[in-house]
C-alpha cells in the first residue's frame, strides 16, 4: 500500500493512501457535524461568560419583598417605593450573585439568549475554515495525482 502525506495550509500532516484505511474525511456532512458540535459547546461557554461578566452591580433586598408588600407598594408614589427599596438594598459581589442566580431558570434562559450570536459565529467560522482546508487539500491532491 502506497502512503503519501498531505500538508494542509495551517494544520497537521495527514496521511493519504490509495485504500480507505488512512483517508481523512473531507465530506461536507462530517464538516457540518463537527462545526455544529463546536458551535454548541463553544457558543454556550461564550454566552455564559458574557452573561456572568455583564453584571456590574447586583442587589438583593433584606428582608425580601413579599407579595403583600408588592401590592402595597403599587399604591405608593414612585419616590416612596424607590426610597423603601433603596433602604433594603444590599450590594452583592459578582461571585455571590452567580452563586445565588445559577439555580434559577431565568439565569439559564438569559445565558441561552446571550449564546445565540456566538454559536452562529463559531459555526460559520468552523465551516469557513473547514471549507478552506478542504479546498486546499483537494487542490494538493489533484496536483499530486497529475501525471508528469
Amino acid at each position: 500500500m502506497k502512503v503519501s502525506y498531505l500538508q494542509l495550509q495551517s494544520g497537521p500532516v495527514l496521511p493519504l493512501c490509495e485504500g480507505n484505511s488512512f483517508t481523512y474525511d473531507f465530506s461536507m456532512k462530517a464538516l457540518l457535524f463537527r462545526s455544529l458540535i463546536a458551535a454548541l459547546l463553544i457558543g454556550q461557554v461564550i454566552g455564559f461568560v458574557v452573561y456572568a461578566t455583564s453584571i456590574e452591580k447586583a442587589m438583593k433586598y433584606e428582608p425580601p419583598v413579599s407579595g403583600d408588600e408588592m401590592d402595597r407598594m403599587q399604591q405608593l408614589p414612585l419616590r416612596d417605593v424607590q426610597a423603601e427599596l433603596h433602604r433594603r438594598a444590599v450590594p452583592m459581589t459578582r461571585w455571590e450573585w452567580l452563586k445565588e442566580s445559577i439555580h434559577y431558570a431565568y439565569f439559564w434562559k438569559d445565558v441561552a439568549a446571550k449564546s445565540v450570536v456566538p454559536s452562529v459565529g463559531v459555526f460559520i467560522a468552523c465551516i469557513w475554515v473547514g471549507w478552506l482546508e478542504r479546498r486546499g487539500a483537494l487542490r494538493i491532491q489533484r496536483e499530486s495525482s497529475l501525471p508528469y
